[in-house]
């Protein structure tokens, strides 16, 4: 185990110069970003946007599959809002949309009673975090695809249809696309959405050993945000129907090896699906400092040791 930390924190130190530069990336990117406040934010999607139409089946004839998506929710009643219409928005017809809040003390109540009606389970009451949240949610979902979204960050305007069309198209268990970096209330992402490094349109497993290094591959951005990516229920069940409820940081990471290690297939199409938000109350970290990865640190040894 301490040869294991010892590893761990050697390579940390290796790869701070990958960190400092997407670090710097990132705050190029935001710098030359045409700032607006929320008012003039809401010119934009997903405000002032009529609902898409969808027609009655995909190319191929069939129906539209249904997509589940679920939205953990604790006190983000300055973003929630958008990303409720990002969902609503994209005009679906074969939505199932989950919302499960932990109690939030802010104004998210209201604005989830604002669209209670447009939304599939919409259920507010403590629980004991975001893993708590998703897996309530997931266990009341029926899609055949799955995602989450979280209540800071959107999707994009076309999203569920560059998803399920992508299902249709070739066989796989999960597709990812490109995501945006925004900051706070900003419409204005990055001129290049970060994508993945894995083969654009071609199906491949999900590399256990490439996630596996944290510190060669991971860190350095080789792979996906959290909010670009969807899977199917069949794998979904097949690695067990759940998230870990004892994670708070590295729950995804977590995920997405389990998936790796039971020969998922993916699918990386071109197509941007996600917006990600920056912003000074979120829980995800572009620092360097070890108290910023305990979990992964322990997620990384339970999958190193089998």
């Amino acid at each position: 185990m301490r040869k294991i930390k010892k590893k761990i924190i050697k390579g940390l130190l290796a790869v701070k110069p990958f960190i400092e530069l997407l670090s710097r990336k990132i705050e190029a990117v935001v710098a030359n970003e045409e700032s607006v406040n929320k008012k003039e934010a809401e010119t934009l999607w997903p405000w002032n946007h009529q609902v898409k139409q969808f027609p009655p089946t995909m190319p191929s004839g069939k129906p539209w599959p249904k997509i589940s998506i679920v939205t953990p929710s604790y006190n983000q009643g300055q973003y929630i809002e958008e990303t409720i219409r990002s969902v609503l928005l994209q005009g679906y017809p074969n939505l199932e949309y989950i919302v499960f809040d932990g109690g939030s003390t802010d104004n998210t109540l209201m604005i989830l009673n604002r669209y209670q009606s447009e939304i599939n389970v919409c259920i507010s009451e403590p629980d004991s975090g975001q893993s708590h949240a998703l897996n309530k949610g997931f266990s009341l979902a029926t899609g055949e695809i799955l995602a989450w979204l979280n209540s800071d960050d959107l999707y994009c305007p076309n999203t569920m249809r560059d998803v399920a069309l992508a299902f249709d198209s070739q066989s796989t268990d999960i597709v990812v696309g490109g995501c945006q970096i925004i900051k706070n209330y900003s419409r204005f992402p990055s001129t290049t959405s970060h994508h993945c490094i894995l083969p654009m349109n071609q199906v491949i497993l999900l590399p256990f050993e490439k996630i596996l290094d944290f510190q060669g591959s991971w860190l350095k951005g080789d792979f996906f945000f959290q909010p670009e990516v969807f899977w199917t229920k069949q794998i979904w069940d097949t690695v067990g129907g759940r998230v870990d409820q004892n994670l708070h940081f590295a729950l995804d990471y977590e995920f997405w090896l389990r998936l790796a290690r039971a020969n998922a297939r993916v699918l990386h199409i071109p197509e941007d699906l996600a917006m990600f938000r920056m912003h000074d109350t979120q829980k995800t970290s572009w620092t360097l400092a070890l108290s910023d990865f305990p979990e992964y640190t322990e997620v990384i040894r339970r999958f190193s040791e089998g």
